[in-house]
């Protein structure tokens, strides 16, 4: 199993956001959806060719990755990563980053080989994707100003959050114990006249991790600490467990919150286990 990768820290949500071309949003559905936690709530562009989507920080922050979470881009777009010294003018970082759509809950197989019916229409809410990508950026970048420009051709696409901040990877791994689910909230009852009434809710993943060996650093003061203190149990964050293939990712990308507060218990000098479970987001 790969190393765990967090991005947490939400530099994304107080940008002042912008697009080019201008307003390239249709009515109901503006950029500024992409600050919302509903992921029903999306940014969907007017399918006019390439858009770029332009972020002010409000001050220079250090940048390691990007999460694309609830989208309908296909697998093969190209999202190129900007970053800038000055307001959109002086370009001082560029990175191609290649969508990969994680997802699971419909069939398998290659999207280019008749779809993963995985983008349904958004008017069915039992179907509407939840969709992450997790992309690591070849170096870590320091920028007030950065833009994602999205090579989606004419087509028009969807967006429902953006992630820009700094991985937390520990440096151990998850050990045995890890532990997928898939829940399902539906109920279903029969009345006494045979009458079936059922309430169906969406599914979700649920993650249990258990980490037998992180260092010190990192348990008091550091990633884990930093990574636990800033999330608490309130705000979402983006998860990638695998990332060895497509299906890896797919199955263990998800944005996701604590659901019960972590417990880290020091073991031996220098060796620290801690425990917990992430619930998906719906």
């Amino acid at each position: 199993m790969n190393n765990c990768r967090f991005l947490y820290n939400r530099l994304f949500d107080d940008a002042i956001l912008s697009t080019v071309p201008g307003d390239n949003e249709q009515s109901g559905w503006p950029v500024e959806n992409l600050q919302n936690t509903i992921h029903a709530e999306a940014w969907k562009t007017n399918g006019t060719g390439n858009v770029t989507l332009r972020a002010d920080l409000g001050q220079a922050q250090a940048i390691n990755a990007i999460g694309l979470a609830y989208f309908n881009l296909l697998p093969t777009t190209v999202v190129t990563f900007r970053a800038y010294s000055d307001a959109f003018t002086t370009e001082t970082y560029s990175e191609e980053l290649q969508v990969v759509g994680p997802i699971v809950g419909w069939l398998e197989g290659n999207w280019l080989e008749g779809g993963w019916m995985g983008y349904p229409d958004e008017s069915d809410p039992l179907l509407y994707p939840r969709v992450t990508s997790l992309l690591p950026l070849a170096q870590q970048v320091g920028a007030r100003y950065i833009a994602l420009e999205f090579a989606n051709g004419d087509d028009e696409f969807y967006l429902g959050r953006v992630f820009v901040g700094n991985i937390f990877e520990p440096s151990r791994n998850v050990v045995y114990g890890f532990k997928l689910e898939i829940i399902d909230s539906s109920e279903e009852d029969e009345s006494l006249g045979g009458v079936v009434f059922s309430d169906e809710n969406e599914m979700y993943r649920q993650f249990t991790l258990p980490f037998k060996y992180i260092t010190r650093a990192e348990a008091i003061g550091g990633g884990f600490w930093n990574f636990a203190h800033y999330v608490g149990k309130r705000k979402d964050f983006v998860v990638q467990l695998m990332d060895s293939d497509t299906k890896s990712q797919r199955l263990t990308t998800i944005v996701g919150k604590f659901s019960s507060n972590p417990v880290t218990t020091g073991r031996a000098f220098d060796r620290y286990e801690t425990s917990f479970c992430i619930r998906e987001m719906v």
